[in-house]
């Protein structure tokens, strides 16, 4: 399945720390982990967990990796019971598309949680709101509901040049044709605007934490180009998006996945590939809700992101942390760069309203 089985797993770094207030968090995501590896890697994360003493644990889903939908979950909730399992702070969970992948009702198959547990799985289109002493917390399932962006901005002219020339029809057709089109819910997609509809009447100025695994703003999504212009330059500049080129990785990783078919060849079929993913990264939740100025919020899924970085959004500052450890992946980590949106640009709903500045607080 294209996943690089490494002899490290034992030492390898799956959880990142970070201040929320004054509290510790250690946080981690998108390990993807065989689930045949399943002693070594909770035996890593639990010896991580001692190490640090933190306040509380945020694993943002997909720790294991279940490419045939697989119904995997009771070893999710096998993990969760081991790590909670002597640890004195509270764990939050939030299911990735990795994890929610499988036969049935996948939901019910976590099993029972401990109390030091908290996860939006008994009803999974409700976020779960935890109080704590550094404010109000809410965890949410977040997926796929066409609600990103504005489609008719990526079939603009700027857009074409670049060779970006997406319908809401070709990324679902493409959705479709995927892992989750088969394996996440049998494909049905029906739940996903409900979950965010009601993650957005759940946000408000009182809560401090927002802990996702999909993408909940549209400007935290990366896109993939053959080459870097003046045109891609113009367009970050403009629409507030980001960049990556990458043509070896985008080559080795379409001959991995089988992505070359779209695009023929050159890791032109895996920037098709990826591209279309990245419209339906998640949904833009933070620009219809009410904010928290210092908002903090959490997130996983798009496997490139060691994510610390502020940005205005509706006139709020939210700060965005992520740390993903693909198991399959031992190189250096991309990060973001900054980019900054003008006040004079006035667009759609999805897009950061504002001059939107990202920086590393590192």
């Amino acid at each position: 399945n294209g996943f690089v089985m490494l002899d490290n797993i034992s030492s390898r770094k799956f959880l990142k720390l970070f201040y929320f207030r004054d509290m510790l968090v250690l946080q981690g995501s998108d390990h993807h982990v065989p689930v045949e590896m399943y002693d070594r890697y909770v035996a890593s994360l639990i010896a991580q967990i001692k190490a640090a003493s933190p306040d509380f644990v945020i694993l943002n889903g997909d720790l294991f990796n279940n490419p045939d939908g697989q119904n995997i979950q009771p070893a999710i909730g096998d993990l969760l019971r081991d790590v909670a399992k002597g640890y004195f702070g509270k764990v939050f969970f939030v299911p990735g598309n990795h994890c929610l992948r499988g036969k049935g009702d996948v939901w019910s198959n976590f099993g029972k949680l401990p109390e030091n547990v908290c996860a939006p799985l008994e009803n999974p289109t409700q976020p779960v709101i935890v109080e704590s002493n550094a404010g109000r917390i809410v965890l949410g399932n977040i997926f796929y509901d066409s609600r990103m962006f504005d489609f008719n901005d990526f079939s603009s002219d700027a857009f074409k040049i670049i060779g970006f020339n997406f319908t809401e029809q070709d990324t679902i057709r493409l959705y479709n044709k995927g892992k989750d089109g088969e394996h996440l819910f049998g494909g049905c997609r029906d739940l996903f605007p409900l979950m965010a509809d009601n993650l957005v009447a759940k946000m408000g100025p009182d809560v401090a934490m927002l802990i996702t695994h999909c993408l909940p703003h549209s400007s935290i999504v990366q896109f993939r180009v053959a080459e870097l212009t003046n045109e891609t330059s113009e367009i970050e500049r403009k629409y507030g998006v980001s960049f990556i080129c990458n043509p070896e990785e985008d080559e080795r990783d379409g001959r991995i996945w089988g992505t070359e078919a779209e695009g023929n060849n050159n890791g032109n079929g895996n920037r098709i590939w990826w591209n279309s993913r990245s419209m339906m990264m998640g949904s833009d939740v933070l620009s219809r809700a009410a904010l928290h100025d210092s908002l903090v919020v959490v997130f996983g899924h798009n496997h490139l992101a060691e994510d610390d970085f502020p940005r205005l959004i509706n006139g709020k500052t939210v700060t965005t942390q992520s740390f993903q450890s693909p198991l399959r992946f031992d190189g250096p980590r991309w990060r973001p760069k900054p980019v900054i949106i003008p006040d004079t640009v006035a667009r759609g709903p999805w897009v950061a309203r504002g001059a939107v500045a990202r920086c590393s607080m590192d």
